[in-house]
């Protein structure tokens, strides 16, 4: 135990936990065991999801969740960078780590050691002008983004040692680049993912089950005693705070998607963020004649348009999140919210908070408040979907003091 002078070190993990499970718990101690850290940081999406997706649950219950789990400190990843592919995500996420002194981050993974991501990340920096060069050639080529990635590596090192085409890699491989670009990053430590896959749909036979089949098996049952199929794939405190919870997904959010693609005209649509190529004519048509969001996003899929790019392009328009608004918050990480944490997790933001050189925010007032008004509007939609039974997200909220 260190004695209270005494400065702590911190190990970062970067997640969503839609809902926190055994897997994530797995995952937690062994950072903990690699990193030797004394403090377990977790970066974690707020209410709207990097595949374009509601949280199942609000911010405050899964931060509960990690905190339950054996997280010492939860700060909110910011929703302009939390609802975007890899390189976005990552780039916020590290930005948040890196802002807290972080030492180390951990992330779980198909193959690869800690030793190839964090060579890969300082051989991408070496190579960045000829592989940004390559990609820009393939960049209309019909394939999605992670296998031109993946090509440009394998142009130019034919022994790059792990597989990109699986999504934990990917993510990793965009942390490690991220990271590598700081001139003190962090020590990379990977987890090897056991039992499911990040795409599983089936939940298996085993203790750990993939988040996706975890909704799936509680969306696709009208059973009130749904929770009881997954409860042998979650620690005993997400089965409590799910018990008393208010499940969201896309269709709860489809009348007011459907209303905005409706109402709006097709000028003030074209400035919502990622709209292009004349996609909103053609969102506008489907949604009027669609019943479901699953029915709208099946009739507007295309090969280049797919599911994921589709979710995110609702999340900016559900949100009203204009092109200009959202690259003018990438331009810096403007503040870190703080969503809840342990004594030790306390001690850690009390060592670290005046060398920080980005505010750390703990309660939302009208000082801070526009450096996150992206995260209050998000905070205020994610409530409309269940009024009296999701609380308010930000103002009049304190962290959790879990103990």
């Amino acid at each position: 135990m260190r004695e209270k002078g005494e400065q702590l070190t911190a190990c970062g993990i970067v997640a969503e936990y839609n809902p926190f499970h055994n897997g994530h718990l797995l995952h937690m101690n062994q950072a903990r065991a690699k990193s030797g850290a004394d403090v377990i940081v977790v970066v974690m999406s707020g209410n709207f999801l990097q595949r374009g997706e509601p949280a199942l649950v609000d911010k405050w219950k899964r931060t509960a969740m990690a905190l339950a789990g054996g997280a010492d400190l939860v700060v909110e990843l910011p929703t302009v960078f939390a609802v975007q592919p890899a390189d976005y995500f990552a780039k916020g996420a590290v930005a948040t780590l890196q802002a807290l002194n972080c030492s180390s981050m951990s992330f779980g993974t198909e193959n690869g050691t800690d030793k190839d991501f964090e060579q890969a990340g300082r051989w991408y920096h070496e190579h960045a002008t000829h592989i940004d060069a390559y990609m820009k050639k393939t960049k209309n080529a019909g394939a999605s983004y992670p296998v031109q990635m993946a090509q440009a590596m394998e142009s130019f090192s034919p022994s790059f040692t792990f597989d990109l085409s699986s999504p934990n890699n990917q993510l990793g491989f965009a942390y490690a680049r991220e990271n590598a670009s700081y001139p003190h990053p962090m020590a990379l430590h990977t987890v090897l993912r056991k039992g499911s896959q990040y795409h599983d749909t089936k939940l298996g036979d085993g203790a750990i089950a993939s988040a996706t089949a975890i909704r799936q098996a509680l969306f696709d049952s009208a059973d009130e005693y749904a929770l009881d199929s997954v409860s042998s794939f979650l620690p005993p405190s997400t089965f409590h705070l799910l018990q008393h919870a208010s499940l969201a997904g896309w269709e709860d959010f489809w009348t007011l998607l459907q209303y905005q693609l409706t109402v709006r005209p097709t000028e003030e649509l074209r400035n919502i963020y990622q709209m292009s190529e004349g996609i909103e004519h053609r969102l506008k048509k489907e949604a009027f004649e669609s019943r479901s969001f699953h029915e709208f996003v099946t009739r507007v899929k295309t090969k280049r348009y797919t599911w994921t790019r589709l979710q995110r392009l609702a999340v900016y328009t559900l949100l009203q999140l204009t092109d200009d608004a959202v690259k003018d918050e990438f331009s810096s990480l403007r503040a870190v919210r703080v969503l809840g944490f342990t004594p030790k997790g306390q001690q850690y933001l009390n060592q670290q908070k005046n060398q920080m050189t980005v505010p750390l925010i703990t309660n939302i007032n009208k000082k801070n408040q526009t450096l996150v008004k992206t995260d209050i509007l998000s905070g205020k939609v994610y409530r409309l979907h269940q009024f009296d039974k999701v609380e308010t997200q930000d103002f009049f909220r304190q962290p959790i003091r879990y103990s």
